[in-house]
């Protein structure tokens, strides 16, 4: 049972690493001017330097987060990231059509989810297939 647990735990950090990894590869960094812009639209002071500094959260969070080194680590880094862009992009509470808001809404409701695997990634460790030395504590 033991070995199903820990494959089910790399399994996790595999997919949940790898949400983040690919909305980095695929998404941030190709469209890091229009994402900047978007953030300076809503308010968000230096944009460019933010988003730099979130897509570097983002990469070696979820780096850490698959490869199972310093893990608890890389997921409070993916924490710090889902926080900004759950704030500036899903804030469904200014939504001005029912639409906007059911679609915000929905985003928001998925970044909540992922930050409770997240915790539960902080709370219970990477498992026993991991660099950080089976630390399931």
């Amino acid at each position: 049972m033991e070995s199903l647990y820990s494959f089910l735990s790399l399994l996790g950090r595999l997919l949940i690493g790898g949400i983040f990894l690919a909305g980095a590869l695929w998404k941030l960094i190709p469209n890091f001017a229009a994402v900047a812009d978007t953030l300076a639209d809503a308010g968000m002071p230096s944009s460019r330097l933010v988003l730099a500094f979130l897509v570097l959260l983002v990469l070696a969070g979820s780096t850490s987060v698959i490869v199972g080194y310093m893990t608890r680590i890389g997921a409070a880094a993916l924490i710090i990231y889902l926080g900004v862009a759950t704030l500036h992009f899903h804030d469904f509470w200014n939504a001005w059509t029912e639409s906007g808001f059911t679609e915000d809404f929905t985003d928001f409701l998925e970044s909540v989810a992922l930050l409770g695997a997240l915790l539960l990634l902080i709370g219970h460790g990477p498992g026993s297939l991991s660099f950080d030395e089976g630390d399931a504590s």
